[in-house]
């Protein structure tokens, strides 16, 4: 199953699944859902990099991507939404219906079928195109798409009156000071503070901008 030890630097030791490094801690997991090369969790299905996202990342979302008012009841935009990982995620916080967009050819096909198999999930026709889905009706827009964040802060920009919560992932120090001057908040990192070096602890800042 895993490929074996890869020493990093003197002290550091990970397993390989996929070419994707495992922490040790997220071991029992990975055996417990991976079947194959495909990740299961009841009707979900993922793949070996956004099964091992889920596994690592999913814990932090209970922070990260709860709004103010919580989840329950609320209509989602899932924007890079992998193979629906964060949609299980929304659906089992409480979410009434998550609407998916996701660029990539590969998770697309995971994210449709799980879409045809879980109740609340639809995936959105075409990639990211702001003048096409942020016109849906959604309480909350969750973003992690890196290279689109530009086509967002550009529609904001001509749309002041955009009123949802947003959540997002901003990938560079340009996209980051642009949605700053857009009102939204970047989360401080509980141990470097306000911005932590780049690359260090992430290569993007978590961007918020709640409903007024």
């Amino acid at each position: 199953m895993f490929e074996g030890f890869t020493l990093r630097g003197r002290t550091r030791r990970h397993l390989y699944l996929g070419g994707h490094p495992v922490r040790w801690r997220f071991i029992l997991d990975v055996l417990l859902h991976l079947r194959g090369d495909v990740f299961e969790y009841g009707l979900w299905r993922f793949s070996i990099p956004y099964g091992l996202l889920y596994i690592a990342e999913h814990a932090q979302w209970n922070t990260d991507y709860t709004p103010p008012g919580g989840l329950v009841g609320k209509r989602v935009l899932d924007v890079g939404a992998g193979c629906g990982e964060t949609a299980m995620w929304f659906l089992d916080q409480g979410a009434r219906q998550v609407l998916c967009v996701e660029n990539g050819s590969e998770a697309r096909r995971y994210l449709e079928r799980n879409a045809r198999l879980n109740k609340g999930v639809s995936v959105l026709v075409g990639g990211f195109s702001p003048g096409e889905h942020l016109w849906y009706h959604v309480d909350l827009v969750k973003m992690d798409i890196e290279g689109y964040e530009v086509l967002f802060a550009d529609w904001l920009e001509t749309h002041p009156d955009y009123n949802v919560d947003v959540i997002l992932e901003a990938h560079s120090v340009y996209v980051k000071d642009r949605f700053l001057k857009l009102g939204f908040t970047e989360r401080i990192d509980p141990v470097f503070g306000i911005d932590p070096p780049w690359g260090l602890v992430s290569s993007a800042r978590l961007m918020t901008r709640w409903k007024k």
